[in-house]
């Protein structure tokens, strides 16, 4: 078992806590052009040393083994979810004195509910990510699948943060600082073709059945269930895009005014994250429903792993922020709020119980393919 990777990224993602102490108490980080430069200059930095810690090609008791590009990417990435957590405990007022130079003239609409949450996700949930796919690559450990479950939960919430800052309330206060997130959109698009790339992991346990037993077995009762939860998900996801692009027809008014007024908040970030429902998931999901009536193969498991790490950080943050004390309260989930709660469980369960199913199905096909 090799370690190495995993602690020094570990410990190298702990530093940002003096470094941002210390950053914080000079008043030059203030000026947004300096908070740029110091940020072109931390994270090539960072990467830098990860690369000195942590060399290309050694050696131990398993042989020799070489780390690429995606190995350091995700280093660096642990390090910044440190950043995110301190963002997060920050405008929870859990902390002082760290990033509140950032929140004012960085990015200031990480204190809004979406974004207190948006940083929760990723300073929790992509940092085990972060550490687990690192572990695994020096251990010569499939991380395949934890890279894709990944990818669909980033690419979904940069679009959201991204999009929104711009077209949102916060467009008017746009500083330098944005431009930071370059990295954090371009990187995971180079992950994607990387990791859609690598060889799958073909040594998992593979149930054998007869050919004729197979067929029988292609739709059970689990996977009618499943589809018909795929099939609400679209239902729902389809009112929630059009009540995103601003429909008047009543049915979708009423919807917005009684169930979800979140999606009218002039940060556009509860209608982005519909709308980007609207345009990527609801696709996959229609193509998954095929795919478990008529057998979709790998295709259908890496497709199932991206929507599941999409749906589950997309619903996290659009669901909490939706019924947060920090929306305003006309836009916030006040009524219906249990109903509300328990939908948006079952979308990311509906997805994720998919990602399951097809994942057994493609084993269970292996052998005959």
């Amino acid at each position: 078992m090799n370690l190495q990777g995993t602690i020094v990224a570990f410990l190298v993602s702990q530093s940002s806590w003096g470094l941002l102490y210390i950053v914080g108490s000079t008043s030059i980080i203030r000026n947004p052009l300096v908070m740029l430069a110091a940020g072109v200059i931390f994270i090539p930095g960072f990467a830098i040393l990860l690369r000195k810690l942590l060399p290309s090609v050694y050696e131990d008791n398993l042989g020799t083994h070489k780390r690429n590009w995606f190995f350091y990417m995700c280093c660096l990435f642990s390090w910044s979810c440190v950043i995110d957590l301190v963002l997060c405990l920050e405008s929870l007022g859990y902390i002082d004195g760290y990033m509140d130079f950032y929140l004012e003239s960085g990015e200031p609409y990480f204190i809004t509910s979406f974004g207190i949450y948006i940083n929760m996700w990723d300073a929790v949930i992509h940092y085990i990510l972060y550490l687990t796919i690192i572990y695994k690559y020096d251990n010569k450990q499939d991380y395949r699948s934890y890279g894709i479950y990944w990818l669909g939960s980033m690419l979904a919430g940069m679009f959201v943060l991204t999009i929104g800052a711009i077209v949102g309330s916060y467009g008017n206060d746009l500083h330098p600082a944005m431009f930071l997130n370059i990295p954090y959109i371009i990187l995971p698009f180079c992950a994607l073709v990387y990791l859609l790339r690598l060889p799958r992991d073909e040594n998992s346990p593979v149930q054998e059945y007869p050919p004729a037993e197979l067929r029988s077995k292609s739709i059970g009762a689990f996977d009618i269930l499943v589809i018909l939860g795929l099939i609400a998900s679209t239902v729902i996801g389809f009112v929630r895009g059009l009540a995103s692009l601003g429909s008047p027809f009543p049915m979708i008014v009423h919807y917005v005014k009684e169930y979800e007024p979140y999606l009218s908040d002039p940060t556009k970030f509860g209608a982005l994250h519909c709308l980007f429902n609207f345009v990527y998931c609801l696709p996959a999901q229609v193509m998954l429903i095929y795919a478990l009536v008529k057998g979709g193969g790998k295709w259908a498991d890496d497709l199932s792993t991206i929507l599941s790490g999409a749906m589950a950080q997309g619903v996290f943050f659009h669901a909490l922020a939706a019924i947060s004390s920090l929306t305003p309260l006309e836009f916030r989930v006040v009524s219906n709020v249990e109903f509300f709660l328990v939908l948006n469980a079952l979308i990311v369960l509906v997805s994720h119980f998919a990602m399951f199913r097809l994942k057994q199905k493609k084993n269970e096909h292996l052998k005959f393919q």
